[in-house]
């Protein structure tokens, strides 16, 4: 092997170009198994991607298959087959990739639907008589139809009571509240009438399409068995979803799941979204994404796996009544428990497909509406629920959990006996809140009593903060979890970096070490030269810059 330097490599690489086909630098150190999953980009334009989708697919046009594919995937296939012929008989280019192309030019400026046929008329007649090209977008979307993955309409009450949908999918009227499912407007008459349009629709893009369209592509076939045939494991780190307990927690309680590397956990997120500027009307949806962990850790979190489950709209959020929007997506759930026919292009055979809920992500205030649990006052915590030992500061007016850390550490740490370090005359021998699983948070729901006025639950505020009860505890496996919902810390993190830079840097108006705090101080803590004065000034604490000490910060 001859080893060049950095000139000489220019300069061969300026004359002879690169290695074509060359994208896995196996002869420099990278995996064979790796995936690209970064977008190409060629002057700013997105690189077409048609070709490479149908290399993916074309190995199921071999003979040489064990098993045929579905009937929906030869119907794809066939499809794929019929659309290769060119334009014209002077191109190489096909009927499928000038219509994908163009309708991705369609939907990148936003032209109308008139636009798109002047054009197409346009190119009709300065092609050959004999030319291929679809006459009008109707044509168009027909020819793309079995490629695009459909969504579902389905009417919501105005107040997110129920869903027009299954056996409701007839009525007019909310079965709850009474109101219209559509909109109603005055006519010339001054009488009130249907106009057959929902106040609401929510979007739901069906989970279990997407999932087989995974194992077509053999490459992501391959890596979607990735756990199972990783190398370099390590003992005591958690590099992966696969390494946790919550992960083994649920291979233990159904085994035959468990042994099927094919098989899916899947991870929800949603949040409010504002589709528009900031600016604009106010106006949020709420989409919920499901998240591939079966994928390996450079994948799984990339944008390309990431696939939109629903889609609910409102003004603001749904609050409680997110769990009547999740409906459709708990039966499909249930459904992918059970098992759904797929087609593993890899193995090159038909396979029970079988996918289960892990866990969701959320920021805290979204959290608590997931899970059917309040995150504020007293009972706050949702893990240590009615344990929690935080108290409410009497001149801050808000619940505190100063010294609640102290019962997590070992038993015979030093810090648990200082009796005036923390909260004066206070010393803790407590161990840590119990954690509730899933067993023991089903039992704590199943005790649960709607209140007499049919607004919340018995106890709600004194021994319990729940709300309602989520929609994904139907799942028979559900009480398996060890940690079903998880809070995505980046809201914290931020929130307090901002507080714990504003009391250092000492800003008057967004410090924490504020004149009630240091009231509140005098009573729980014995820190006197920290206390306010008698003439109502606050001495400067040791933890907060002077003047000359935060221009040297700054500048």
């Amino acid at each position: 092997m001859v080893a060049y330097d950095k000139n000489q490599v220019t300069l061969h690489l300026c004359k002879n170009g690169f290695v074509p086909g060359y994208e896995e630098w196996h002869f420099h150190g990278e995996s064979h198994s790796r995936v690209s999953t970064q977008m190409e980009v060629d002057d700013g334009e997105d690189v077409d991607r048609l070709d490479q989708m149908l290399d993916d697919l074309q190995p199921e046009f071999n003979l040489d298959r064990e098993d045929p594919p579905t009937k929906e995937v030869q119907e794809l296939f066939e499809l794929l087959q019929a659309l290769e012929y060119p334009l014209h008989g002077q191109t190489t280019v096909t009927v499928l990739q000038f219509v994908t192309h163009l309708m991705g030019i369609k939907s990148k400026f936003a032209f109308s639907g008139n636009c798109y046929k002047a054009i197409v008329d346009l190119i009709c007649d300065v092609l050959l008589a004999d030319h291929k090209v679809p006459k009008d977008m109707y044509r168009s979307k027909k020819l793309l139809k079995a490629l695009g993955m459909p969504y579902e309409r389905i009417d919501v009450c105005p107040d997110n009571c129920m869903l027009f949908w299954k056996d409701r999918e007839k009525e007019e009227k909310c079965l709850k509240c009474g109101k219209s499912r559509y909109i109603e407007v005055v006519n010339e008459d001054g009488e009130k009438v249907s106009t057959k349009r929902a106040h609401k629709q929510l979007r739901w893009m069906r989970l279990s399409p997407r999932l087989k369209c995974l194992f077509l592509a053999r490459r992501i076939a391959e890596r979607m068995r990735w756990r199972k045939n990783r190398k370099g494991r390590a003992d005591g780190l958690m590099v992966h979803p696969s390494d946790s307990d919550a992960w083994k927690a649920l291979d233990s309680f159904d085994p035959d799941f468990a042994s099927d590397e094919r098989n899916v956990r899947i991870g929800l997120a949603t949040d409010g979204f504002t589709p528009f500027n900031m600016t604009a009307a106010s106006y949020s949806c709420w989409p919920i994404f499901a998240i591939l962990y079966n994928l390996p850790p450079d994948l799984c979190m990339k944008d390309e796996f990431m696939i939109l489950c629903l889609i609910i709209p409102r003004p603001e959020h749904p609050g409680i009544k997110l769990n009547v929007m999740l409906e459709p997506l708990i039966e499909e759930l249930k459904e992918l428990w059970a098992g759904v026919e797929a087609y593993d292009t890899y193995k090159k055979q038909k396979f029970k497909l079988r996918a289960a809920y892990l866990w969701s992500i959320h920021d805290f205030l979204a959290y608590g509406i997931f899970a059917g649990w309040r995150v504020n006052g007293r009972l706050a915590c949702p893990i240590c629920g009615k344990e929690t030992d935080c108290f409410r500061l009497n001149a801050g007016g808000k619940y505190c959990y100063f010294d609640y850390h102290r019962c997590f550490l070992p038993l015979d740490h030093p810090f648990r006996l200082q009796a005036q370090e923390f909260r004066k005359d206070t010393v803790v021998t407590k161990g840590p809140p119990q954690r509730r699983d899933g067993w023991k948070i089903a039992e704590e729901l199943s005790k649960l009593f709607t209140n007499n006025a049919g607004d919340g639950f018995v106890g709600f505020g004194e021994t319990h903060n729940w709300t309602h009860k989520c929609g994904l505890w139907e799942l028979s496996y559900m009480r398996a979890l060890i940690l079903p919902h998880n809070i995505d810390v980046m809201h914290q993190e931020r929130n307090v970096c901002v507080a714990l830079f504003d009391t250092i840097m000492d800003f008057g108006g967004s410090t924490k070490d504020n004149f009630k705090a240091r009231v509140d101080l005098a009573e729980i803590c014995n820190r006197p030269t920290l206390e306010l004065r008698e003439n109502g000034g606050r001495p400067c604490s040791k933890f907060s810059l002077k003047p000359n000490e935060q221009r040297d910060v700054m500048w």
